[in-house]
């Protein structure tokens, strides 16, 4: 999965350097291809990792520790997700010179996050990440509306095209919480997180092509050596 962002995100630099280099003034066709894939990849692992995240911990953190712990590993899932939707766009504003867009993006992150999370910083951790989850929200929703059009892009696109991938992480999350609170409860922890895995991919394998079958292509080329 490392390597097929590492390549998606090339992909990205490249098709708009060669626009750029061309003097043509559209990045919609290539925006457009790599969103689907970006969403897939990012979808799967970060949405996985939200709903295992008690047995991700217990790994690490020991069995004792996990479940408290839970609650803030998936919200920072959540934020990773949030960064990862908006990382093709922030590239291909900077490949195509909109580095002031980019810039501003940031510094609304900055100034949402503080601004949001600071009275959240008295109650809890969780608050905290939680509020920093509903900053990354907002301007992400804001990214989406401003962003597009100075792509050539239209928004609706932009949204399509990641929507496939996040219906079927959401599925796919509800299913491993689902199937661990039931049939894979009686595993040994050993086998539990592999069971999880297993069984996600297979949800997730599933539904993609039903929704997107271009992106499943994409998905299996860069995997695949």
């Amino acid at each position: 999965v490392a390597g097929f962002l590492k390549r998606a995100l090339g992909g990205v630099h490249q098709g708009v350097g060669a626009v750029r280099a061309a003097r043509i003034p559209s990045t919609g066709g290539e925006i457009e291809l790599t969103l689907p894939d970006a969403g897939a990849a990012g979808a799967y692992v970060l949405v996985s990792a939200f709903a295992a995240a008690p047995q991700i911990l217990t790994l690490f953190v020991g069995a004792d520790h996990a479940e408290a712990s839970a609650a803030l590993l998936r919200l920072f899932c959540l934020i990773g997700l949030l960064g990862a939707l908006a990382v093709i766009l922030t590239q291909a504003l900077t490949a195509t010179g909109a580095t002031r867009l980019v810039f501003l993006r940031s510094a609304a992150l900055f100034v949402l996050t503080a601004l949001i999370a600071a009275p959240a910083l008295t109650i809890s951790a969780e608050a905290t990440a939680t509020a920093a989850v509903a900053a990354a929200l907002i301007v992400l929703i804001a990214l989406y509306h401003i962003a597009p059009p100075v792509l050539h892009l239209t928004r609706w696109d932009a949204l399509g095209a990641i929507g496939p991938a996040l219906i079927a992480g959401t599925i796919m999350s509800a299913a491993i919480i689902t199937a661990t609170a039931t049939f894979l409860t009686p595993l040994p922890a050993a086998l539990l997180l592999p069971a999880q895995i297993a069984f996600g991919t297979a949800v997730y394998a599933a539904l993609l092509p039903l929704l997107a079958r271009g992106t499943v292509a994409d998905l299996r080329a860069a995997l695949v050596p």
